[in-house]
C-alpha cells in the first residue's frame, strides 16, 4: 500500500503541473502596477512612473488610492516641467481627496518651480493660514518672503526652482546617483 500511495501522490503531481494555470498578468495587479510606478520615480524615469501610474488610476477603486496617485503623477509632471498637467494631477487629487493640506502645498511647489509667482505666494500664504501646526511653517515663511523678494525683481523668478533642484542633487548625491547629477545641473544653469 504505501507504494500505491506514492505513485498515485506522483501522479496527482504530474496531472497537476500539467494543468496549471498561464502564468498571472502582472500589469493588471494595481499592487504590482502601483510598485513598477514607485520604481520608476525612484530611478527618476518619470515618463515610465507617468505610464504606470496612468495605468493605476485605471485599476484603483478607494478615493484615497487615487489621491496618493495623482500627488505622484503631479511629482512626474513636476519633474519633467509640464507644470501645466502637473496642476490638473493635483486638481484630481483635490477631487477625490478635498482640503488635503499635503494637495495644497504641493500646488504651491508647481506653481513656485514655474515662476507663477503670484499664484505660488498666494498658495503657500493660504496653506500657512489654513494649517498653522504644520510642520512646514517655518520653510513656508521663507518661501514666502522669497517670492515677494522675485515679485519685487531682487532676485531671478527661476531662483525657486534652482533651489528646489539643488535639494534633488544634494539627495542624488547622498545616494551615489551621479549619473542624475549633470542633467539636473545643466537645468539650474540654464
Amino acid at each position: 500500500m504505501a507504494t500505491g500511495r506514492r505513485r498515485s501522490r506522483s501522479r496527482t503531481r504530474r496531472r497537476r503541473k500539467s494543468q496549471s494555470a498561464a502564468p498571472p498578468d502582472w500589469a493588471s495587479n494595481p499592487t504590482t502596477t502601483w510598485l513598477h510606478a514607485l520604481a520608476a520615480m525612484g530611478g527618476e524615469r518619470w515618463d515610465e512612473a507617468t505610464v504606470a501610474l496612468q495605468r493605476f488610476l485605471e485599476m484603483a477603486g478607494k478615493p484615497e488610492e487615487h489621491r496618493m496617485a495623482y500627488h505622484n503623477l503631479g511629482a512626474c509632471y513636476l519633474a519633467l516641467e509640464r507644470y501645466d498637467e502637473a496642476l490638473a494631477a493635483l486638481d484630481e487629487a483635490e477631487r477625490h481627496v478635498p482640503d488635503d493640506p499635503e494637495t495644497i502645498y504641493n500646488r504651491a511647489v508647481v506653481y513656485a518651480c514655474a515662476a507663477r509667482i503670484p499664484e505660488a505666494s498666494a498658495t503657500f500664504k493660504l496653506f500657512a493660514r489654513r494649517w498653522p501646526k504644520q510642520a512646514r511653517q517655518r520653510e513656508v515663511r521663507e518661501t514666502i518672503r522669497q517670492l515677494r523678494r522675485a515679485q519685487r525683481g531682487e532676485i531671478p523668478p527661476g531662483d525657486y526652482l534652482v533651489g528646489h533642484l539643488q535639494e534633488q542633487v544634494s539627495h542624488n548625491l547622498e545616494m551615489g546617483d551621479f549619473h542624475l547629477v549633470e542633467r539636473k545641473a545643466r537645468r539650474m544653469m540654464a
